[in-house]
């Protein structure tokens, strides 16, 4: 049985977001009932935004696309964290839902199609200006 929680915003809570410190200055984990997610930060994040807006990244053409961190799900990355603002102009995390199986050159069975794919949009709301993701968030959906 999954514990699903509505928020006031109207989204669905599954998952809390515990940051876990080791000598690489740390990562956020998020467990559900049957997998964890990863969650790394981009070290080269401000590096990229300065590029990009100064034009000289061949890489990303928008600010909008670096992502703040990376999402992996047993040592395969699955998707990234994106900072956003709101209507309100305040800070949240949208991970935009992936289709990953199609990278994927041999492909089994259904489950393994969508083994590591995320099939619904995610939100990660406390966050600081910085987008710096605080201890015990919630994932939403």
């Amino acid at each position: 049985m999954s514990h699903i929680i509505l928020d006031s915003h109207g989204l669905n809570s599954v998952a809390h977001l515990k940051h876990v410190e080791n000598d690489k200055g740390g990562y956020h984990i998020a467990i559900f009932p049957k997998t964890k997610w990863l969650l790394f930060e981009n070290h080269t994040y401000y590096g990229d935004v300065e590029s990009t807006e100064d034009g000289e990244n061949e890489y990303y053409k928008s600010i909008h696309m670096i992502p703040k961190y990376h999402v992996m799900k047993n040592r395969v990355k699955i998707s990234m964290a994106l900072p956003r603002l709101d209507i309100n102009n305040e800070p949240y995390l949208f991970i935009p839902k992936t289709n990953k199986y199609s990278q994927r050159k041999i492909i089994g069975t259904k489950r393994d199609k969508l083994k590591y794919s995320i099939t619904k949009n995610y939100y990660i709301f406390d966050v600081d200006d910085e987008y710096v993701i605080h201890d015990n968030a919630k994932l939403f959906f």
